[in-house]
């Protein structure tokens, strides 16, 4: 019998036992240096064709005016859970849509591990239509940011917040689905945030057990 390599036990791993949101099944694995186009972006849009990539260590905007446009269904997923999926540090005017990402073997409980996208000292940021699942103490942490939109989006399953911020402004949240994360906002020095059309369910408060029965008690 053949033997699989330890790459093609991956592979197979993250196409038949990994399911997006929903239940339906990832594109197959392909390959593409998507770092590598980032880096060198200047400015222009890195369009990513639809696929499921995997990769060791996350993907980092390092260019000023730079969009990530993926295929709507795409996958982008990371082997390192304390590893942050997406960084966003130190740049203007950074665009993501259509993706959907998190850690190959995400973690069941927070224990310090990396957040879905990590945004730090940053100014224009745009994450639209993109689903940050089930693997990030954080979906969107963002510190010193100025000017951050989170449209259209699914926040989910992140084990510590949706989202933690600091010492930003401008921040506009809309009409997302943000759902069954262990809490939902950690906040500190932030200024003129707008947040409509959220659809907020089923987030729990982190130190202590969730209520089984929200709402009014009759007894």
């Amino acid at each position: 019998m053949k033997r699989l390599s330890a790459w093609s036990v991956l592979v197979f791993i993250v196409v038949a036992g990994c399911r997006g949101a929903g239940g339906v099944a990832r594109p197959p694995v392909r390959e593409l240096d998507i770092q590598a186009l980032l880096s060198d972006s200047r400015g222009q849009r890195v369009t990513v064709p639809l696929g499921t990539y995997v990769f060791k260590q996350g993907l980092v905007f390092e260019c000023d005016d730079t969009t990530l446009w993926c295929e709507p269904g795409t996958w982008i997923l990371v082997e390192d859970v304390n590893a942050s999926v997406l960084s966003i540090h130190e740049v203007k005017n950074a665009r993501i849509e259509n993706a959907h990402l998190s850690h190959v073997k995400p973690l069941e409980e927070y224990e310090c591990h990396g957040p879905v996208v990590d945004i730090g000292n940053a100014e224009g940021v745009v994450l639209f239509n993109c689903e940050l699942a089930g693997c990030g103490a954080v979906g969107v942490r963002a510190v010193g940011v100025k000017d951050l939109t989170v449209q259209n989006c699914l926040i989910r399953d992140n084990t510590f917040n949706a989202f933690y911020f600091d010492t930003c402004e401008q921040v506009s949240l809309i009409a997302n689905v943000i759902e069954d994360n262990a809490n939902l906002f950690q906040m500190y020095r932030v200024t003129d945030i707008q947040s409509s059309d959220n659809l907020i369910r089923n987030n729990g408060g982190y130190w202590r057990e969730k209520d089984p029965e929200p709402g009014m008690k009759t007894k």
